[in-house]
């Protein structure tokens, strides 16, 4: 477990299908983790869905539109973010708590960023989760609007608050 402020050596790279359990592991626990400051836990359960199979991975992570990458601490996978490419919606950033506070998210978002960039987008947007809001504001994302999240696109298909509302800010940056 890292500590914050420790010196550690984040790698970020493109993700491969071999990562998704990873990434499934890392979505559910970070937002059970720290969606819980914000949300019920009603609201976390569908937010985080633990019923997510290969499958579904497969065809929301990876599909073309998509480009999704994590980061790797000692070859592990403690981080992932992700953008679609035709529209620069970002898919969010996500972090395993245990690694939380040392620059991961931040390198992540860099990362997917530069992918983004470099496939001629101007600007990135985001339905970011309330916790998350002041990670976003500090890479440079400004507030457009509180929205409710049912029906929006995330990293693992769309969200269904079901009778419950899923309030989430819609955030956007521009890419220079």
């Amino acid at each position: 477990m890292a500590v914050p402020g420790d010196r550690i050596v984040i790698t970020v790279r493109t993700a491969t299908l071999e990562d998704a359990p990873a990434i499934a592991r890392i979505h559910t626990v970070s937002l059970h983790h720290y969606g819980g400051a914000c949300y019920e836990d009603e609201q976390v359960a569908r937010l985080a869905p633990t019923d997510v199979g290969p499958e579904e991975i497969r065809e929301n992570l990876f599909g073309p539109d998509r480009y999704v990458a994590v980061a790797d601490v000692d070859d592990d996978i403690v981080g992932f973010g992700g953008v679609r490419r035709n529209t620069g919606s970002l898919l969010g950033i996500f972090v395993d708590p245990s690694h939380g506070g040392n620059g991961i998210g931040t390198r992540v978002l860099e990362g997917v960023e530069s992918h983004a960039r470099d496939r001629g987008l101007e600007r990135l947007s985001v339905f970011a989760a309330l916790n998350a809001v002041a990670f976003y504001e500090a890479c440079g994302f400004e507030r457009v609007g509180e929205r409710d999240a049912n029906g929006a696109d995330g990293p693992f298909g769309t969200y269904d608050g079901g009778d419950h509302d899923l309030p989430v800010m819609e955030m956007r940056k521009p890419l220079e």
